[in-house]
């Protein structure tokens, strides 16, 4: 369907120290912005253009950017993080890549965990893959925030078995209340690398419905 696939035809520049936000936003709007159909949304509402960000984090270069945030990210949270952790699929990769980097740069959160949607049928039976301690202070991640209610289970789960949420942070933001929701509902901060309005592509014509 013509304007649905990206032309992926984006390369990415070499990162800088701390990563380069700038070569991973233009990524994203090339590999992930989809447009030129109808999406249903993990609400159920509709819209003119979905974020396909496992486009991105099945990428080397864009998962390398990605951490680089993750991790300044989990720097300016007012309590340091001892964990980084989310909800299965979407948050995997995103875990995965930014405590190898943090071990790379010999960064105090090198535990992840990853919280899955049911519970683990064999072995150990649980909802948490490599649960940590009660007290670990968690950081939250996700790929899209929309409704935040996925990541918001992802924090339920990590809370039920004594870990500390201490910031939520995601890689893009649709602005359908998802940062409001999860900022009331867990009192901590939240915040995202990019929101809509960091993508050209868009042209503020986009609709949701």
């Amino acid at each position: 369907m013509s304007g649905v696939m990206p032309s992926g035809g984006y390369v990415v520049e070499q990162p800088t120290e701390g990563g380069s936000r700038e070569s991973l936003r233009a990524l994203i709007e090339s590999v992930c912005l989809l447009r030129g159909q109808e999406f249903v949304l993990s609400t159920g509402a509709r819209s003119d253009f979905y974020f396909d960000c496992k486009r991105a984090v099945l990428r080397g270069d864009a998962l390398n950017l990605i951490a680089h945030q993750f991790l300044a990210a989990a720097d300016r949270l007012p309590t340091a993080p001892g964990a980084i952790s989310g909800l299965s699929i979407g948050a995997d990769f995103l875990v995965a890549a930014t405590i190898q980097l943090a071990a790379q740069q010999e960064h105090r959160m090198i535990a992840g965990c990853v919280v899955r949607k049911d519970r683990k049928e064999h072995g150990t039976r649980t909802f948490i893959e490599n649960e940590q301690p009660p007290g670990t202070k968690v950081m939250v991640v996700d790929d899209v925030f929309t409704s935040g209610r996925s990541t918001a289970l992802a924090c339920e789960r990590l809370m039920e078995v004594g870990n500390e949420i201490v910031g939520i942070v995601g890689l893009v933001d649709r602005k359908q209340g998802g940062v409001d929701y999860l900022s009331r509902k867990f009192g901590v901060p939240v915040s995202t690398v990019f929101d809509i309005g960091d993508f050209p592509a868009l042209n503020g014509d986009h609709c949701d419905h």
